[in-house]
């Protein structure tokens, strides 16, 4: 039962820790990171680093195994956050200079909300 749990803990973990390749997926596709939380990977991450130091600690291989795959993943998460992210009044301007063109009515049928 002992080897069972290893092998499934180890193999589970993996599955884990490769999660978020999903995230770096649409990252890549759609070259936008905004409505990733930085702040959820960094905590993760947190967590991975300490989870790693337990099990080098305690000489616990599945941990050693799937917390060092976890960390390089959510580093490469976090990087690629930073990479594709625009700041947020870049994304305001880009939004309304598209909408500006197509979508403009005539200044009469304009509501005046400040009238």
């Amino acid at each position: 039962m002992s080897t069972f749990l290893t092998v499934a803990t180890t193999v589970w973990g993996l599955v884990m820790a490769l999660a978020p390749v999903l995230q770096i997926r649409l990252i890549l596709q759609t070259r936008d990171s905004s409505q990733v939380s930085l702040s959820w990977m960094f905590i993760l991450l947190i967590g991975y680093i300490l989870w790693f130091a337990y099990g080098i600690a305690f000489d616990t291989t599945p941990l050693i195994i799937a917390n060092s795959v976890s960390a390089i993943v959510g580093l490469t998460l976090i990087v690629l956050v930073f990479k594709y992210r625009t700041p947020e009044l870049a994304k305001v301007a880009q939004k309304d200079d598209g909408m500006s063109a197509s979508t403009s009515a005539p200044a009469s049928t304009t509501p005046n909300i400040l009238a």
